[in-house]
């Protein structure tokens, strides 16, 4: 059996994903090809280059129609001989129109990956998100990113037999073995070395962009340091509103700037930290809170991504009203009380085993397998008309 997985891209936090999905379900039976084009030049991220006989690589295609982006991805040759074809969830991709349209006459089982809609479209009603909704039944299967992408999935009417929970992750073995390295170092030791004097150390990690809600974390920050006067910010990322960090840190000396950081080195700033502070976007860095031990801290901002689905406000993290005065009472409400605290920084070691990129590996690699030894006969059937 041959499962093709068909992507826009191969970013470099999908690479151990790949990896490891080929082997599993090589030890399954399964022949993997992964199809894989480049980025619009200019824009992030950028694919890599995976030089292995099961991937191919494709030229991406991008034609612009007023606002519209849409994107050919030139493989119908390549996906010859395949028992089960996956693509990703999007309008723009003109080859998922084709192949739904050719269900009806069509061998291949094809499955859609992704989130059930856009979580960050400003117009959820309008009418892309509701021709993207009006396509989601006509699929064989669903590799859903987070709980919350397949609730979304089973309202329109697809059936939850021929869903897989896959529960998005990334590469988390480099934090892990940072986070292990640094586990008999004491965290107010390590919060001196990185140049913090207070005793209360907050994070705020990823990128410096308008989603992230700059502003927002600044003007917390700083409400938090009137609440609790030992309180200091470390912010580790880069992007565009790095200058926000920069003259906020010349003018408060107790912002931290450390700029980006990869791999093990960020293992250190969640070390030294009590708790995450994200108050705009969420998405995979809740799952290095988990690793880290760092719970987050966020608001109820309506364009998270999927995987918000993670947190249990309360249990490994908190949620709060969307501004800034309940944002920052709650984070100095949690510094202030350690006990509250550890008990998050234990739901956090909790959720750390059931998000990661092994169990996302075994979600995706049974699923596959399951769809293939199911999806024969009654699948289209149940899972909704051909023509979208």
């Amino acid at each position: 059996m041959k499962v093709t997985i068909v992507q826009r891209i191969l970013p470099h936090y999908r690479i151990s994903f790949v990896e490891r999905l080929n082997e599993q379900l090589a030890m399954r039976g399964i022949e993997l090809q992964l199809v894989c084009g480049q980025e619009l030049p200019g824009t992030v991220p950028r694919t890599v280059s995976l030089p292995v006989p099961w991937v191919r690589e494709i030229r991406n295609r991008y034609l612009t129609i007023g606002s519209t982006e849409l994107v050919w991805q030139p493989c119908l040759a390549d996906l010859r001989g395949s028992d089960l074809i996956i693509v990703e969830q999007s309008n723009r991709l003109l080859l998922n129109y084709w192949l739904q349209l050719r269900r009806s006459f069509s061998r291949p089982l094809l499955g859609f990956w992704g989130h059930g809609r856009n979580m960050q479209s400003r117009n959820p009603n309008g009418l892309r998100e509701r021709f993207k909704s009006g396509l989601v039944r006509h699929v064989d299967w669903w590799f859903a990113y987070t709980e919350m992408s397949r609730e979304t999935v089973l309202r329109s009417g697809f059936p939850e037999e021929r869903t897989t929970l896959v529960n998005n992750a990334v590469d988390d073995e480099e934090l892990r073995r940072g986070m292990q390295a640094c586990s008999g170092v004491d965290p107010l030791e390590m919060a001196r070395s990185l140049g913090c004097s207070g005793g209360n150390v907050a994070l705020f990690c990823g990128g410096l962009h308008r989603e992230k809600r700059i502003d927002f974390l600044l003007s917390a920050a700083e409400r938090v340091r009137a609440l609790v006067p030992d309180f200091e910010l470390l912010v580790v990322g880069d992007g565009p509103e790095r200058s926000r960090i920069e003259a906020a840190r010349q003018r408060l000396p107790w912002i931290h700037y450390v700029g980006a950081q990869m791999g093990e080195a960020r293992a250190r700033y969640f070390h030294a930290s009590k708790l995450l502070m994200m108050p705009g976007m969420v998405g995979l860095v809740i799952v290095d809170s988990f690793i880290g031990r760092c719970p987050m801290f966020t608001t109820e901002f309506p364009f998270h991504s999927p995987e918000i689905a993670y947190l249990r406000s309360g249990y490994n993290g908190d949620m709060t009203a969307d501004d800034v005065e309940s944002y920052a009472q709650a984070v100095a409400r949690h510094l202030q009380q350690p006990q509250v605290l550890d008990g998050l920084k234990a739901g956090c070691e909790e959720s750390a085993r059931k998000y990661s990129l092994s169990s996302m590996v075994a979600n995706f690699a049974g699923g596959v397998e399951r769809c293939l030894k199911e999806s024969t006969g009654g699948a289209r059937e149940n899972a909704g008309p051909a023509r979208p």
